[in-house]
């Protein structure tokens, strides 16, 4: 028994010593040159394989304490003359990846910061584009080879550019839990995937910084972009499309669109004198066309209100058939509940600011017109206020509002009933 238990402890001895020496070996492994030359020449071939273009690296760093990478001056060129800006360049991009199990082998991408991304795609005269297919392998049954895989707990991307032909724009997004899944399907041949992200921030110019919970899945083919199903939530509101994008060099988009929408959440976006409250719904066509977007279809709010300086619409509830291009919003078969009446009629925005409603009025209650802008304040007076009305001003100002109508008095229950006929010509800006 005492030379097992000698056995034992010298066993012990030498697996320590082993241990020891493991450890010190893999830390001087993890910092050594010849590591960091293995990693850097598996991720240009991974990225070369996956993308089918030429990769190239500047420097490469390694940080083992903190299981971080960096990469300077990454390069994807693709199908465009070697005399011409790549596909991609980037200044610069750090990772940062954090280990579950070793013993497992599960590890997952806790960060990526992408700065000074410059995407560049280019459309030629057949047709094609100078984006690549991806290098796999013939061989096999299968249709689908599974290409990216990827899924990251949060991605920043700054300061970057996408140039479409001799379109660009400025590029930068937040995500957390970025999932994007992409394979190459060869009887297309085609790209299918599926891009999620829960938040997704993304700035784009003339509209404000815009959250949303995404889950596109999509599908890249020679003819262009399809669409099987986009889901954009936020809060209580939510947007689902399809559709597609035709013609890689002359973009055309046709795109069916429907959402549900919390006001609470978009007075902000809007630039309208909004207030959070109520609801709204739409179902609508969007095209896009020789840089000219085009929005038609209906809308219906529950429940709205409207709230410029002293004046106050509430509750209101409408129905309408709407048609959007740029600088102008025009409403057809307007529908209207509010003041305890009914307004049929049109009306439109320009340039998101100034506003012309033309239309009639219905049985709407002369002391809740008189609290338009007034407030709460008895009268002495009622009556069902019925003719047409017409208004314009601009959001800006409250002064610049101009009001007409030729409406009749027909006496109401309550109070003191007035019956007649009354012509209004109303300018705030003069106050007359």
């Amino acid at each position: 028994m005492t030379k097992l238990k000698v056995w034992l402890r010298r066993m012990a001895m030498v697996s320590l010593l082993l241990a020891i020496g493991i450890g010190i070996a893999l830390f001087f492994v993890l910092r050594s040159n010849w590591l960091r030359e293995e990693v850097r020449a598996r991720i240009v071939t991974e990225a070369e394989k996956a993308t089918g273009g030429k990769v190239s690296i500047g420097r490469f760093h390694f940080d083992p304490n903190a299981l971080r990478f960096e990469v300077h001056d990454f390069v994807l060129r693709g199908k465009e003359p070697a005399n011409e800006d790549p596909m991609v360049a980037i200044s610069h991009i750090v990772v940062g990846v954090t280990v579950e199990s070793l013993a497992a082998r599960r590890a997952y991408l806790r960060s990526l910061k992408v700065e000074n991304p410059r995407i560049r795609i280019i459309t030629y005269p057949d047709g094609t584009t100078n984006i690549p297919g991806p290098k796999i392998r013939r061989e096999g049954k299968s249709v689908f080879e599974r290409f990216i895989d990827l899924a990251i707990r949060e991605v920043i991307v700054e300061h970057g550019t996408f140039a479409y032909d001799h379109r660009k724009w400025p590029l930068e997004l937040r995500a957390r839990d970025l999932l994007v899944q992409f394979a190459w399907q060869r009887e297309g041949p085609r790209y299918v995937g599926k891009v999620a992200a829960r938040p997704f921030h993304f700035n784009w110019p003339k509209i404000a910084p815009l959250d949303f919970d995404v889950d596109v899945d999509l599908a890249m083919e020679k003819e262009g972009l399809r669409f099987d199903r986009v889901v954009a939530t936020r809060g209580k509101s939510e947007i689902q499309a399809s559709g597609r994008m035709y013609d890689y060099r002359s973009p055309r988009f046709a795109m069916d669109v429907s959402g549900n929408f919390a006001m609470a959440e978009w007075v902000k976006e809007t630039k309208l004198p909004l207030s959070p409250e109520g609801t709204a719904s739409a179902k609508a066509v969007f095209t896009y066309a020789n840089s000219i977007y085009d929005l038609k279809g209906t809308v219906n709010g529950r429940r709205l209100a409207v709230r410029q300086g002293a004046w106050t619409v509430a509750p209101i509830d409408a129905d309408t058939q709407f048609h959007l291009v740029p600088d102008l919003v025009t409403f057809t078969s307007l529908n209207a509940r509010a003041l305890g009446g009914t307004y049929r009629g049109s009306g439109e925005i320009r340039n998101w600011n100034r506003y012309h409603v033309n239309g009639t009025l219905n049985d709407a209650s002369l002391e809740q017109l008189w609290n338009v802008e007034k407030g709460h304040r008895e009268m002495a007076w009622s009556a069902a206020v019925t003719g047409p009305v017409e208004v314009q001003g601009t959001f800006t100002g409250a002064a610049d509002t101009n009001v007409k109508a030729a409406v009749s008095l027909t006496p109401a229950g309550g109070k003191l009933p007035m019956e007649g006929l009354v012509r209004v010509e109303y300018d705030r800006g003069r106050n007359a």
